[in-house]
């Protein structure tokens, strides 16, 4: 199940890796308050930019949509 996993993280769904997606959403359940959300999505742009080999536009357009989430937070 561990290398299941492993290979399913890595599938691009529109261009983005599936752990990724899956860490999104977690940071939005109904339960997670905004500093959880904030961290969520800090932890999340770290994750980016570290497993990014160079600024792709998709690693970049996802950056962007970070940031976007973290203004609308700050509502």
């Amino acid at each position: 199940m561990d290398e299941y996993m492993l290979k399913l993280n890595g599938v691009p769904l529109c261009g983005i890796k599936t752990v990724f997606w899956r860490e999104f959403l977690k940071a939005f359940q109904e339960s997670a308050t905004d500093a959880e959300a904030r961290g969520a999505l800090e932890r999340l742009r770290r994750r980016v930019i570290e497993t990014s080999d160079h600024p792709a536009p998709k690693s970049q357009a996802a950056l962007a949509i970070l940031s976007e989430l973290e203004r609308l937070l700050a509502l």
